[in-house]
């Protein structure tokens, strides 16, 4: 459940992985395409969302540049898409639903279950459990190239379902899942089992790990330590100790890594990661252990924010209270979709759960800040660190919320003091998305 399926972009909530959401006055339809504006008025769709099938989730680039996946036949409901069969993937131009691309749609036989865009190389990725995606060839993860039009296989793909994906600085693409393996053309890897790595220069698939993890469901990359993140269902990675559930990969040193103390009970999985940097980790699922369902890293230790450390919900829900989908604001606002009772969100500093229509008129979601990187950033030969980029904000009276063009970079946007994940509108530039996954 990887945490495509929520979004927060320009203070709004995006959310891409029910049909439909709980409120306190009753259920609210948002066809796998909803927006919360942070108000207690609610919940819209991008026009009308998913209208046959279902969807997994929102990736959000910026306003004009949404895609929503899953499996389904038919999008939109002003400006309609749809085929005969089912396509699985749309891109929202900021206006209407259209197929990726603007190319002509072909069938994906089953469903897609994340993507990532590389935005150097203009280039999307996708994974689940197709081996079609607009009509072509490619098992359970495919790329399309904005530059060529053209979707592509890569290599032999991967045994069977894949969960999530991530970039990293590089380029190069991992992949998470519930599957035994990737291929090399005929070349099966036995130790590529439940996470795998996609050498974008060479372009083969290579083992990070020693093939025991049995199930894998959400992977993240951190460029401001070189690190992958990885959760699921597994009992340790690589015979680390205490990596049951999560365990973090060093891409230089090639290690595996635990994460502090952490320790789950019994039958147990982490759905999803939430990376605000090192010393700031979410994770959300069913793991008894750490807070039952959410707990957050520090850099040091493990704190509970779930029900068993105290934290009630108002109102209560029924035993199945599991988190589906988890994402945090920049004020450490934790938003839940519970398998009962709809969206709960925690506020920082508060005693328990609310229904996040119940927390008054305006919420102010605060558009996820940057992570202070320890690298710079190079636009057409000029060098600009990350604290350079804020005090230019700062010398132009940057207080709240502005937009400044700043020369070869494009417009930088800050919100808030911060410098916003949509700073760099340029895509040549060495800001990428997928530092935001």
């Amino acid at each position: 459940m990887p945490n495509n399926r929520m979004k927060i972009h320009d203070g709004k909530l995006y959310y891409g992985s029910s049909g439909s959401v709980t409120t306190s006055s009753g259920t609210v339809s948002v066809n796998f395409a909803g927006v919360w504006d942070g108000t207690t008025n609610g919940w819209t769709t991008l026009d009308g969302g998913i209208t046959s099938g279902y969807g997994r989730g929102l990736h959000v680039i910026n306003d004009n540049k949404i895609y929503c996946f899953g499996n389904f036949s038919a999008i939109g409901s002003s400006n309609p898409l749809s085929y005969g069969s089912n396509f699985c993937l749309a891109e929202w131009n900021g206006t209407q639903w259209t197929s990726v691309g603007g190319t002509t749609l072909g069938n994906t036989d089953h469903e897609i279950r994340d993507v990532a865009y590389d935005s150097e190389r203009q280039i999307l990725y996708a994974v689940g459990r197709f081996t079609t995606i607009y009509g072509v060839s490619a098992s359970r993860v495919a790329s399309y190239n904005y530059n060529t039009n053209t979707w592509s296989a890569l290599s032999g793909g991967i045994s069977s379902t894949v969960n999530s994906c991530t970039l990293d600085s590089n380029g190069n693409l991992y992949v998470c899942g519930e599957f035994s393996g990737a291929y090399n053309g005929g070349s099966f890897l036995s130790n590529t089992r439940g996470v795998a790595k996609w050498n974008r220069t060479q372009q083969y698939w290579e083992s990070i790990a020693t093939g025991n993890i049995l199930s894998s469901w959400d992977i993240f990359y951190a460029l401001d330590t070189n690190h992958l993140y990885l959760s699921g269902s597994f009992s340790s990675v690589n015979s680390v100790p205490n990596t049951k559930l999560i365990a973090r990969y060093h891409l230089q040193n090639q290690i595996w890594e635990s994460i502090g103390d952490f320790t789950a009970a019994g039958d147990s999985v982490i759905y999803e990661i939430d990376y605000l940097g090192e010393s700031n980790l979410f994770v959300s699922g069913n793991f008894i252990s750490n807070g039952d369902d959410v707990a957050k890293f520090d850099g040091t230790t493990w704190t509970g924010h779930g029900i068993a450390n105290g934290f009630s919900l108002n109102p209560s829900v029924g035993s199945d209270f599991t988190p589906i989908d988890m994402i945090v604001d920049g004020n450490d606002n934790i938003f839940v979709n519970r398998n009962a009772g709809g969206f709960y969100i925690k506020m920082n500093g508060d005693s328990q759960w609310n229904r996040l229509d119940q927390i008054g008129s305006n919420l102010n979601i605060i558009t996820r800040p940057t992570i202070n990187l320890p690298l710079s950033y190079y636009g057409s030969g000029y060098l600009y660190t990350y604290e350079e980029l804020v005090q230019i904000g700062l010398d132009n009276g940057v207080t709240n919320s502005a937009s400044i063009p700043i020369l070869n970079l494009g417009t930088v946007l800050w919100k808030n003091g911060y410098v916003t994940q949509q700073m760099l509108q340029d895509r040549q530039t060495a800001y990428y998305s997928w530092m935001f996954r």
